[in-house]
């Protein structure tokens, strides 16, 4: 049976209420935790654990700089592929969830890795993951919200940008301090934020013709 992509391609009109903007904006929250309590707090330390106090600037450099592929690479990728995804639960629903899960599970295994090698590969396995989740977050904005609406949902998605990195870091810093429990919360954490914006996005599939 032919699906009509015109609700999926269609320029919003229809405002979108308070639970949405509340739960993209909690959304975008949790990417940026994801992204940046690592980098800030996480990988420093793992990076001394692994390589020592004389090793770890080069290690940190290694794993850093070599994990900016997953968002060069994942960000476009994701987002091309989901303008492209003919899943009957959207377009951008399965790249926001999978992207998201595959990210919980890398950020919980970063503890475990006992070379720079390990931590690289597994580190660019998050990045691209959380890019992947990011890109189909970004994308459900022109999808869904109606341009007189577009100023206000862009001031909640960088309020919410610039808090996630600075609860993430805190909590790491001041609240878990190991790092398989930092590792932990911030996985837990980047999914329970993700997952509301998942059952409210009203995302209509795209017919494969």
């Amino acid at each position: 049976m032919s699906i009509d992509s015109g609700k999926a391609l269609a320029e919003p009109t229809v405002r979108v209420r308070g639970p949405f903007l509340a739960t993209m904006a909690l959304a975008n929250l949790g990417i940026m935790l994801a992204f940046f309590t690592p980098i800030l707090n996480l990988l420093p330390r793992m990076s001394e654990e692994i390589a020592g106090a004389d090793g770890k600037e080069a290690a940190l450099a290694v794993v850093t700089g070599v994990g900016v592929i997953g968002s060069v690479i994942g960000n476009p990728l994701a987002g091309a592929l989901s303008d492209r995804t003919t899943s009957r639960f959207g377009r951008r629903r399965p790249w926001i969830l999978g992207g998201s899960l595959l990210g919980l599970v890398g950020l919980c295994l970063l503890p475990a890795m006992t070379s720079v090698i390990g931590l690289t590969v597994l580190w660019l396995v998050v990045q691209f993951s959380v890019n992947a989740a990011y890109a189909g977050l970004t994308a459900t904005v022109p999808d869904q919200v109606p341009i007189d609406q577009r100023g206000v949902a862009s001031g909640l998605i960088g309020l919410a940008q610039a808090i996630g990195p600075v609860i993430g870091v805190g909590l790491v810093t001041y609240v878990i301090l190991s790092l398989n429990g930092g590792s932990y919360i911030t996985a837990v954490l980047f999914v329970l934020f993700v997952l509301p914006f998942i059952f409210v996005l009203k995302d209509p599939p795209l017919d494969p013709a």
